[in-house]
């Protein structure tokens, strides 16, 4: 029996609707707090999911980058 096709975009568009739903119900914890916790959890998802550290920082890096690159990008319109 053939596995049932993965639609990607909409898993996506979910988990991020999934995360957005978590961070409104932590806000009492504040924002700085709850990006702190977020970004701990992501980066440290990246580190032990890469080959090794180096990989795993250059992985949390190119998303910054990538961050900032789409932040310049939405001002610029």
């Amino acid at each position: 029996m053939a596995k049932p096709k993965i639609n990607e975009e909409q898993l996506y568009n979910d988990f991020n609707l999934e995360l957005l739903d978590a961070i409104e119900k932590a806000g009492p914890l504040g924002t700085p707090m709850v990006a702190h916790a977020g970004l701990r959890l992501f980066t440290q998802m990246a580190l032990d999911c890469a080959p090794n550290e180096i990989i795993g920082l250059g992985v949390v890096l190119d998303t910054i980058r990538d961050v900032k690159r789409d932040d310049e990008f939405e001002s610029d319109e």
